[in-house]
């Protein structure tokens, strides 16, 4: 601040520098030297805040007195560095005895006591100031048994009461007191670990269990054996729909057609005189929905006589869209020559009936009256090396014109479409002799002798019982052109003869002959060797008279080796039906066995010849079980002969 005095009011250029300079704001803070305590320091001046530096910057005469910038010190009594945090504390510019500039120490009575000091669980004390004692040391959310909590080891976060136990590892991972060695809560421990459980997954196996037929593909009761157990059946019927129909004379898987997921399957009834007398019909069965067997699709023969429906085969894709197909045959047709269609599962599905004349791929009528084409058909496996499956036609009563009664089989290759007769057809082979009915059964074996072609059977009427012929597609006397035949013992005379599955377990099919001496003929091996030979039996069932089908349900206890179904449309010694089922690890080379001492036994409760035929579609009720379909085509609830079809689960 500059004063200007006039020059002749100055009495001394001394006094008046003197009081210029104390009238001036040296440094800029506002306020002259004469009131600015230094006037050097543009910090200090009066009213300006105090700090902690030994300057008094408000001019009151005093140092560091109420420093604006002064900590606020907390009384710290355990010495441990940390503050008492219910202490309000007190600003100073240094530190006081027994202070700290934190008030975080949760108890100042204890040194060991404040935040980030090593925490000693289970001892009641916060160590570590977190709030309380460490009682979850693996912090899983559970504390431990020391803490009288529930965690059995607090070390291990994956073990608490809330874990998964992992069974038969001594660990007891869900602190239920002991390791998990009893999966299925049935009561009793594993074998593995010192139990007698020797299936720990199924709570229905167990020491004391009950064998029953649902379960008899397992050994229940733990005591090494499958055990040997008997169901009555009788209520799981489809009845027939015309009297005189004798539905489930003949029957055939199929696969799912409608795309329910479920499997659907086919039943003849050649006597059902619906659209004409004897015309036949066939029906697709599946289930409705709930547990129940109701008919799908229908298609019935509209010729007089005609028996539509006199064989069926189906399930497997014959055309190469991907969708099952399937064969049906009319042995009337034609005065009697007989026809058989081919047929699209995928117009079965898209339109709900069966029209044959329609909707056929394929159709094979016989080479002359009487010859009854049809009698037997077959969707015989890949027998061309096309890789799509190919089909057989049995006339059992097709006469040469050298002998009468020959039989004859076709063999239609994938190519083969359109309206075709025997003579047609990429193959025909005949019977050796007269009445010799060559094509009473023709069926598929797989691929034998690994030659990537498929084999077949073609059965016989009389005489030998049949004959096993190799993939290919060669035509002539089908005694000539086999590679083995399959004879009896010479006392007995062929009933008819079916696929056994694998019973040896030696990956090739083996085959079954029954014969009218009330014996089931086992041939295992039939085509080891390239040699032509005659394959001899390796066992046999008896006391089977009234049985007409023999068939492999599959190998159903896990043992490698196919089981065998052996029905009886009546066995004597019960008086009713039965169904044995012999497993695969019965089998021994020349053993003998009798249908009355199967393993498992189904038995019917109704008359009706239940069992005649028998397939095993899959699961066609959705229950999680597969199903045995029997078909009993004298059965009269319908009304006398009407027929029916049973169902019950097969054992598992």
């Amino acid at each position: 601040m500059l004063i200007f005095l006039a020059v002749g009011c100055l009495i001394n250029e001394a006094v008046y520098l003197e009081r210029l300079d104390a009238l001036t704001d040296h440094d800029g803070d506002g306020y002259v030297k004469e009131d600015d305590c230094d006037d050097t320091d543009s910090g200090v001046f009066p009213g300006a805040a105090e700090l902690c530096d030994g300057v008094d910057e408000d001019c009151d005469g005093l140092t560091d007195n109420a420093p604006s910038d002064a900590p606020i010190w907390f009384v710290d009594l355990d010495g441990d560095g940390h503050g008492d945090a219910d202490d309000s504390g007190i600003l100073g510019c240094s530190r006081p005895n027994e202070a700290s500039g934190t008030a975080d120490d949760c108890d100042d009575a204890r040194a060991d006591s404040y935040p980030g000091a090593a925490e000693v669980p289970y001892d009641r004390v916060d160590q570590d100031c977190s709030g309380a004692d460490l009682t979850d040391v693996d912090g899983d959310g559970y504390a431990g048994k020391e803490a009288a909590g529930s965690d059995c080891d607090d070390l291990d976060v994956a073990i608490n009461p809330e874990a998964i136990d992992e069974p038969y590892d001594g660990v007891d991972q869900d602190c239920s007191g002991a390791d998990l060695t009893d999966v299925d809560a049935d009561g009793y421990d594993a074998s593995g670990v010192g139990g007698d459980d020797c299936a720990d997954d199924d709570a229905q196996v167990h020491p004391g269990a009950v064998e029953t037929w649902e379960n008899g593909a397992t050994d229940n009761d733990c005591d090494g054996d499958l055990g040997s157990a008997t169901l009555s059946y009788g209520s799981e019927v489809w009845v027939g729909p015309v009297e005189g129909a004798q539905a489930g004379r003949r029957l055939s898987t199929l696969g799912d057609i409608d795309g329910d997921g479920l499997p659907e399957f086919l039943v003849g009834a050649p006597y059902d005189d619906t659209w004409a007398e004897y015309g036949g019909a066939v029906m697709v069965l599946g289930d409705d929905g709930a547990g129940n067997l109701i008919t799908k699709a229908r298609g019935e023969g509209r010729d007089e006589f005609a028996f539509f429906g006199s064989d069926l085969a189906g399930g497997t894709d014959a055309d190469g869209d991907g969708v099952v197909d399937y064969l049906l045959s009319s042995t009337a047709v034609g005065d009697a020559a007989g026809r058989t269609w081919l047929l699209p599962g995928g117009a079965l599905a898209a339109e709900g009936v069966i029209d044959a004349e329609a909707d056929a791929l394929l159709s094979v009528d016989g080479d002359a009256p009487g010859s009854y084409s049809g009698s037997l058909v077959s969707l015989l496996g890949d027998v061309d090396g096309d890789g799509i499956t190919d089909v057989g036609i049995g006339a059992p009563l097709f006469s040469s014109a050298e002998f009468a009664g020959v039989g004859s089989v076709a063999i239609v290759s994938s190519t083969e479409r359109g309206a075709l007769t025997f003579g047609d057809c990429a193959a025909v082979l005949t019977g050796p002799y007269a009445d010799a009915g060559a094509g009473s059964r023709i069926f598929g074996m797989g691929d034998l002798d690994a030659d990537g072609l498929d084999d077949f059977v073609v059965g016989l009427a009389y005489g030998d019982i049949a004959y096993v012929v190799a993939g290919g597609l060669s035509s002539g006397g089908v005694a000539d052109i086999a590679r083995v035949r399959v004879t009896g013992d010479g006392s007995a005379t062929v009933v008819d003869s079916w696929p056994a599955g694998d019973i040896d377990g030696d990956g090739a099919s083996d085959l079954a002959i029954i014969e009218d001496s009330r014996q089931v003929r086992l041939y295992t091996g039939i085509l080891s060797s390239s040699s032509k030979g005659v394959a001899d039996w390796t066992s046999s069932v008896d006391a089977v008279q009234y049985t007409y089908q023999v068939g492999s349900p599959g190998d159903l206890d896990g043992d490698g080796r196919d089981e065998l179904l052996v029905p009886s449309i009546y066995l004597p010694s019960l008086g009713a039906p039965v169904a044995g089922l012999f497993f695969g690890s019965d089998w021994s080379y020349r053993g003998e066995f009798n249908l009355a001492d199967a393993p498992l036994t189904a038995v019917s409760t109704r008359a009706g010849a239940s069992g005649y035929r028998f397939i095993t579609p899959g699961d066609v009720d959705g229950d999680g079980a597969d199903d045995l379909v029997l078909g009993a085509y004298s059965d009269s609830a319908g009304g006398a002969d009407a027929g029916a079809v049973a169902m019950i689960p097969l054992p598992r």
